[in-house]
């Protein structure tokens, strides 16, 4: 620590929540070195499978569906229709209402626009060839699989694997303990913490790699306090990290192999294996 740039910090204004006045005074007491990480995402490619509860549940809504639903004829749903409008027979409510604004009591429905509506009548003969080139694109689409070769293979270098779920950035450093970590950068005490995130992505990884970050507040954040000895030697009271969300957009990894020595493509479950 003490061969990076530092910038003393201390809380001014802050709604405290859930802490006792010694973890308030300990908090704004003394220096924190100041990290951005950014947590690279690569978004699901498939739609995750649906739970198991959720299964059951479709089922059970569909065999309802089948047996107590109905299909509507046009004539039973303009009934409907007009008896929502007058409301109940006799009412006064509604009579007064009519003569207030002049109408006349007769229910008019524009046919044609309600059919439409209602998708019972023909589609026009444009719309109709844009349905059918589409549904006969759909009889030879392609679709990704669930489980992919390299899924097979556990090659965690690899994006086209684990395509319902989320894949999330990782690198190893050149160290023997807790090797593998985010992307990090110190904070510099003049950019903002997005800022750091960001350019922790572009040193990590090189200018041709895009990512996007969803929003200027982090996701969350760690806090590290130091024991006695290491105050000493780092001049710290500890450090606090926070984690910015930024997702993949495209770019090829340039990696420094000078300050890194592999990367990985991980999964949430998959992170123990990690960390």
């Amino acid at each position: 620590f003490r061969s990076l740039q530092f910038t003393e910090t201390r809380r001014t204004v802050y709604q405290y929540t859930k802490q006792t006045e010694q973890e308030k005074k300990v908090a704004d007491s003394g220096r924190f070195k100041m990290f951005a990480c950014p947590v690279i995402e690569r978004i699901p490619v498939l739609q995750p499978l649906a739970p198991p509860w959720y299964e059951e549940w479709f089922l059970e809504h569909i065999n309802f569906t089948e047996k107590y639903g109905r299909n509507w004829t046009y004539e039973e749903i303009v009934e409907k229709m007009q008896q929502m409008r007058d409301g109940p027979k006799g009412s006064k409510k509604q009579a007064k209402k009519q003569a207030k604004k002049g109408d006349s009591g007769k229910f008019v429905v524009n046919e044609g626009r309600l059919r439409k509506q209602l998708g019972m009548s023909p589609l026009d003969p444009g719309k109709q060839r844009q349905v059918d080139a589409m549904m006969e694109k759909r009889k030879v689409m392609y679709h990704n699989p669930r489980e992919t070769a390299f899924d097979k293979a556990d090659n965690r270098k690899q994006l086209y694997r684990a395509l319902d779920k989320s894949l999330y950035l990782l690198v190893k450093k050149y160290r023997t303990e807790d090797a593998w970590q985010f992307p990090i950068a110190v904070w510099d005490g003049q950019e903002t913490m997005r800022q750091t995130a960001e350019r922790a992505v572009l040193d990590e990884f090189g200018p041709g790699f895009k990512t996007y970050f969803l929003g200027n507040s982090p996701e969350g954040h760690w806090v590290e306090y130091f024991t006695k000895e290491q105050k000493e030697i780092s001049g710290f009271e500890g450090y606090k990290i926070f984690y910015y969300r930024a997702l993949l957009l495209s770019g090829a990894l340039n990696i420094d192999t000078d300050k890194t020595s592999d990367y990985a493509w991980s999964t949430k479950e998959q992170l123990v294996d990690y960390f």
